[in-house]
């Protein structure tokens, strides 16, 4: 069975790095990037099966990266996580409109990716 592809989008390179290792040791293929513009790009090269991304991230936030995926008919089905310590009302709404299930809070635990 192939590995699953998960691109994961942070501006801060501790976080990702944490994440990055966590993920991969538990099965999974893992790209990364640091910026939405960015992030953006690698979708459009390689859809990943699943986006992990904060809400807060340079040259292009993780709302406006979700918002340009999911107006692509071609990408609108990969599902997305939003990485925040944010619990704003804004980010709960954005998240389920978007058809994201969960938030999860940042820092992120792999444990807790398994609940979603």
């Amino acid at each position: 069975m192939a590995k699953k592809q998960l691109l994961l989008v942070d501006a801060d390179p501790r976080s990702v790095r944490v994440l990055e290792v966590s993920l991969r040791k538990a099965g999974y293929s893992v790209t990364t990037a640091t910026d939405g513009q960015d992030a953006l790009s690698k979708v459009e090269f390689s859809a990943p099966d699943l986006i992990l991304t904060d809400t807060r991230l340079p040259r292009l936030d993780g709302y406006e990266l979700v918002r340009q995926i999911k107006e692509r008919p071609d990408h609108a089905a990969i599902p997305v996580v939003f990485l925040t310590s944010q619990r704003s009302i804004r980010t709960r709404f954005v998240a389920s409109s978007w058809g994201s299930r969960t938030t999860s809070p940042s820092p992120f635990s792999c444990a807790s990716s398994s609940r979603a």
